[in-house]
């Protein structure tokens, strides 16, 4: 886990500001989905690999005030970004941690929790970790935002670009299917039921932010490394503003996908 315990040092504030949280109807979903959990005495939600905490955000406004919050996550800075940005009067923690090694004891969660994550994770080892932080009839919940190239020319430039500079952690070249793992056949293995559920979204924002948002990309940041900072950020910046309005926004069409296990009742 080295490498993810320094991928996102100096990059926490930009993460925090420019990355998009997550369809209100999906965080309901989940809420739904864990209402038999959340009714017992003292829930505990336990967000694994929740960096600034913009999905443990979305979930709080959702859940019961009664509801514990354990947010995980190996990098301090990230850690500290989730701290500073968690809601007044609500019972949140951010503590240091892994997929691999829960720091929560047995049984203790009603819902666990893992946002735009699983691609750092060692997923056979997160999946029996969840298995053994849930309680009863819990919920673990796998979802991730991602961009939709297929639907969007600026997208296809973007991965393009990634795809010609980028060198992924492994040391292979970059793909833009590196997100495609097979998380509803790894659940149902895991736990011997699965639900899967797709949402899709618009995000509009100015060109800026969206380079705000690539730059806290570690995967961007790997290209940049290879075509030097400035004269990569001027490369990007060309084909965002050719594919912006005439105000400097730009649509981003994203795939919201959601995952959901339950933890059989024995």
């Amino acid at each position: 886990m080295n490498v993810r315990v320094d991928a996102y040092n100096g990059l926490a504030q930009k993460y925090g500001e420019a990355r998009p949280t997550y369809p209100a109807e999906l965080i309901r979903l989940i809420v739904a989905s864990a209402r038999t959990a959340l009714a017992q005495p003292a829930p505990l939600l336990v967000d694994v690999g929740c960096g600034t905490g913009i999905a443990t955000r979305a979930l709080m406004e959702a859940l019961p005030q009664t509801c514990r919050v354990i947010g995980v996550e190996p990098n301090a800075d990230m850690r500290t970004e989730a701290t500073s940005k968690a809601p007044a009067g609500r019972d949140v923690t951010f503590v240091a941690g892994s997929a691999q090694a829960i720091p929560v004891e047995d049984s203790r969660g009603a819902l666990v929790t893992a946002a735009q994550a699983m691609h750092w994770f060692d997923r056979p080892a997160f999946y029996a970790e969840a298995a053994r932080v849930l309680g009863p009839s819990g919920i673990l919940a796998v979802f991730e935002n991602n961009r939709n190239w297929r639907q969007s020319a600026l997208l296809d430039a973007h991965e393009s670009f990634l795809e010609a500079h980028a060198i992924e952690r492994s040391g292979a070249v970059y793909s833009r299917f590196y997100r495609d793992h097979p998380y509803a056949q790894e659940l149902f293995r895991a736990f011997g039921n699965v639900r899967a559920e797709k949402f899709e979204w618009v995000r509009q924002v100015p060109v800026e932010t969206f380079l705000t948002m690539t730059e806290t990309s570690t995967i961007v940041q790997s290209a940049l490394a290879r075509t030097g900072y400035h004269e990569g950020l001027k490369m990007m910046k060309a084909y965002s503003e050719r594919h912006a309005d005439q105000d400097g926004i730009v649509s981003l069409p994203y795939v919201a996908e959601l995952y959901l296990a339950c933890r059989a009742t024995t």
